[in-house]
């Protein structure tokens, strides 16, 4: 679909900025990039990466050893801090890039939050930590995002107030706080998921069937409805407001009419087929 849309751009694009994209040079030095699905074939590899730790877990000795470790109230408070701890350093080095082969650094972050996630799966007890302490998580997350922007909106990051910042410890102290946010705002919203949303519903189900395909559609939707709502000379509050609602009707709608009821179309979205 984004192929789709950047070849029939080549001939409405006044600069040639299309042109180039034909020339399959990768970002920077020409302009062929995934841009937002860039972390489809991210995600692939994590899955992959995961088989041989599934079966890992899978070993009877291995099994019991975890579900008598996860007992401890502490388990959640150890998989975060030898989550952090790569990305912390990893980080000042390898800068992102999104090119798979050379985001070593966004690869330590991403690949823990996969792992964690076969360990909610296959060890409920996890989970039931999680919800126990929702609170707890929602109160630090929101602490330290408060935090975090006060650095940031006086110009207090590490980055901005040293030239050798590589060397200051609060350069790295604040790299893992901002880490430690992003875990906090993920094990919040589980716990409060499973409190209150953890029940059977068709509704769910419709919408879960959907995530995929609407993170393929949406970006598309909105360069082609955006390119023009933005020449409007109307209020900035209602362009955004505008292309918010009407690109997520088009998402429905494409969604529902073509995709969902379709099982070529199901496969091409990355979905299950329907039994007929």
């Amino acid at each position: 679909m984004m192929f789709i849309f950047h070849v029939n751009m080549i001939f409405v694009a006044e600069d040639g900025w299309y042109y180039t994209f034909l020339t399959f040079k990768w970002y920077p030095e020409g302009n062929f990039h995934w841009l937002h699905l860039w972390f489809i074939p991210y995600l692939f590899c994590y899955n992959l990466f995961s088989i041989p730790f599934n079966n890992f877990l899978d070993r009877v000795p291995v099994k019991k050893f975890i579900e008598k470790s996860f007992n401890s109230g502490y388990i959640i408070l150890f998989i975060v801090t030898i989550a952090v701890i790569p990305y912390t350093f990893l980080s000042v080095h390898f800068p992102t890039t999104y090119d798979l082969i050379n985001d070593i650094a966004r690869h330590s972050y991403f690949i823990f939050f996969v792992f964690t996630g076969l360990l909610l799966y296959k060890f409920p007890v996890l989970l039931q930590q999680i919800e126990q302490k929702r609170r707890l998580y929602l109160r630090i997350a929101f602490t330290l995002i408060l935090f975090i922007n006060v650095i940031r909106w006086n110009g207090w990051e590490p980055f901005g107030l040293w030239e050798d910042w590589i060397r200051k410890p609060q350069t790295y102290l604040f790299i893992a706080l901002v880490n430690v946010n992003a875990w906090a705002w993920v094990l919040s919203s589980l716990g409060y998921g499973r409190k209150y949303l953890n029940k059977k519903s068709n509704w769910l189900s419709y919408c879960n069937q959907a995530v995929y395909p609407f993170y393929i559609l949406h970006q598309t939707i909105i360069v082609v409805i955006g390119y023009y709502v933005v020449q409007t000379p109307d209020n900035t509050a209602f362009k955004y407001a505008f292309i918010m609602l009407i690109c997520f009707a088009i998402c429905v709608l494409i969604y529902h009419l073509f995709i969902r009821p379709n099982n070529f179309m199901r496969f091409i979205f990355g979905m299950k087929r329907k039994d007929t």
